[in-house]
């Protein structure tokens, strides 16, 4: 066998085998979906959707016509940042009347329960988050990975909101 028709058949043996690797690596390639991500980087809704009224937007995450997957996960984001809304809102009232009560137990020399209320709300916190991250991650590789996790967020958000009660209550 010629010298040249050898260095043709090894080349081409080293282009197949570097095909089939990169083949194989873009097989197995990362997507947005497959990696984990940091849900207080992602890009706060108000800047996803500038340039629209809340009309506008409500009616958009309501119907979700011609929306695409960015949209729907913007959309379930929006409604966890209403919902965390809601429950700061709650969490101040909560946390300001154990604040007026810990004055007279701190004056009688009794533990104060405003700085357990804290620790709660942030062991709380702490739990949504990963609860909810294992939510999502069980999906694997899902396209609808975002927003299962914003509508986690979202659900277990309302629900402490709907318990939170004032300590006179």
């Amino acid at each position: 066998m010629p010298v040249t028709k050898l260095i043709f058949l090894s080349l081409r043996n080293i282009a197949s085998t570097i095909f089939l690797v990169m083949a194989s690596y873009s097989a197995y390639a990362s997507t947005i979906y497959s990696v984990p991500f940091d849900y207080k980087r992602a890009t706060p809704t108000n800047i996803y959707f500038s340039g629209k009224t809340e009309a506008e937007i409500s009616r958009f995450c309501k119907t979700q016509s011609h929306a695409s997957q960015a949209d729907v996960d913007a959309c379930a984001h929006r409604d966890f940042e209403k919902a965390s809304a809601e429950l700061l809102k709650r969490a101040s009232e909560v946390g300001n009347a154990y604040k007026s009560g810990d004055v007279e137990l701190e004056e009688n020399g009794q533990p104060t329960a405003g700085p357990y209320f804290l620790k709660s709300m942030a062991a709380w916190a702490d739990f949504r988050d990963a609860a909810c991250y294992a939510e999502t991650y069980a999906l694997g590789e899902a396209s609808s990975r975002y927003v299962e996790f914003w509508d986690c967020m979202t659900r277990i958000t309302k629900a402490l909101t709907n318990e939170l009660s004032s300590p006179k209550d």
